[in-house]
């Protein structure tokens, strides 16, 4: 009362990623929202590509995964659950796909080639384990820190018969944890995880 009008009233709401009915307070409508919006402002990409190729060719592109929105890494939170990956794809002028990664089958397994931005815990036998109370080291850790950024880099053969132009496009992904996960413990068909598009970039290129 008597207090000065601001054009924003700061919200102390504890957002984290998760969009899941199942991990958030009852009745939460806006919690979502938030999450969704955190999401989509914790990371920048860009495809990296140099011009002159041909029908042919060994098409190289570097995709570049910055940390510009987070003060901490990127996942964080249960990084062993969490899951940030890259779906990237190259396609003539006729949509016909000239290679993929990071799909997700129907069953919503990631799949096994994609770079996917967790933690890995490993047991005393070093085997990698999902039971935190087992672990005792930790066998890799690719998680972008804050200003950090990771370097990513693909390649595939440009068939010879494509229309041009080649269309690269790459999403970096979200889920709070790997679906086989949630229907273990909850059984399958129970729930489906969201997959969050954080950002995303395309590029074409003349053949």
């Amino acid at each position: 009362m008597g207090g000065k009008k601001r054009p924003h009233i700061w919200t102390h709401y504890f957002v984290g990623g998760s969009v899941t009915p199942i991990s958030l307070p009852p009745n939460s409508e806006i919690q979502p929202q938030l999450a969704i919006e955190r999401l989509k402002n914790a990371a920048t990409i860009q495809i990296i590509v140099n011009p002159g190729y041909k029908a042919g060719d060994l098409l190289r592109f570097q995709v570049d995964i910055k940390n510009t929105g987070c003060g901490h890494y990127l996942p964080t939170g249960l990084t062993e659950m969490r899951q940030m990956w890259l779906k990237v794809s190259v396609t003539d002028a006729d949509g016909k796909l000239v290679y993929k990664v990071g799909d997700v089958d129907e069953k919503g397994n990631i799949d096994d080639t994609a770079v996917i931005y967790h933690t890995i815990f490993g047991n005393e036998k070093g085997e990698p384990t999902l039971h935190v109370w087992t672990a005792t080291h930790v066998i890799s850790d690719n998680r972008i820190p804050p200003k950090g950024k990771k370097e990513e880099r693909f390649v595939c053969q440009i068939p010879t018969d494509i229309k041009p132009p080649l269309k690269v496009e790459t999403v970096l992904q979200y889920r709070s944890a790997p679906q086989d996960v949630v229907d273990a413990l909850l059984g399958e068909k129970t729930i489906k995880l969201p997959i969050i598009e954080m950002t995303n970039a395309s590029t074409e290129l003349s053949l």
